[in-house]
């Protein structure tokens, strides 16, 4: 089995000065992982087939926490862990996780897997105090990724952790034709604007003119 993980620092660009770690498994799902936006994922590929989309912002630092402005799409965008979705109590569009910077505790191989493991943490005052552990695996030979997060609760008080993981797939992959399969117990519109699509939201729908 060929598997390479090569750790880089970006020199030029919006996303100069950002670290990123690029795993290359034979046969398998290569990806590029950013410890500097909580150690989610940017361009993925099988075959040399690019599986993510990417939008005009591209890869970037993070842009005074603005998520806009910052959302350079990419694999997965982790949102959380204090809020999801439009800004809410004080807190930001999708909260701020995507602009913390990671730990990286480990890159190593492990049979037919490239292992990264890293550590996120959301502190602020008032003893708030939220820690994530994350570990993303790739499978040479295989079209498999996974990623396990375990939140720990460090603070004082008892509150709640919310997570959502922004998933964006591009074409060729995502492109008329193509559905996606997913093991869920239901699935739900998140608002009015997304009721026409509650039973076509699986299905991609082509070029939208």
């Amino acid at each position: 089995m060929i598997a390479t993980a090569v750790s880089s620092l970006v020199t030029d660009g919006r996303a100069a000065g950002c670290r990123a770690i690029d795993l290359r498994v034979e046969g398998g799902i290569e990806l590029r992982l950013l410890p500097d936006r909580g150690l989610d994922a940017g361009d993925a590929w099988f075959a040399g087939v690019p599986l993510d989309w990417r939008s005009p912002v591209g890869e970037t630092a993070a842009v005074d926490f603005d998520w806009m402005q910052s959302f350079g799409g990419g694999l997965m965008v982790t949102c959380g862990l204090r809020n999801v979705g439009v800004p809410s109590e004080g807190h930001g569009q999708h909260g701020d996780f995507t602009f913390q910077k990671a730990v990286v505790e480990a890159v190593e191989r492990s049979g037919d897997a490239l292992i990264v493991q890293g550590r996120i943490a959301e502190v602020a005052a008032l003893g708030h105090h939220l820690e994530v552990e994350r570990t993303w695996r790739t499978y040479a030979d295989q079209g498999l990724v996974q990623l396990e997060d375990v939140v720990t609760n460090r603070g004082r008080e008892t509150e709640p952790a919310l997570q959502l993981y922004h998933v964006n797939l591009g074409p060729p992959l995502w492109a008329e034709g193509a559905e996606l399969l997913l093991d869920a117990r239901a699935t739900h519109p998140r608002d009015e604007d997304a009721m026409p699509y509650a039973d076509s939201w699986n299905r991609a729908p082509g070029v939208v003119e």
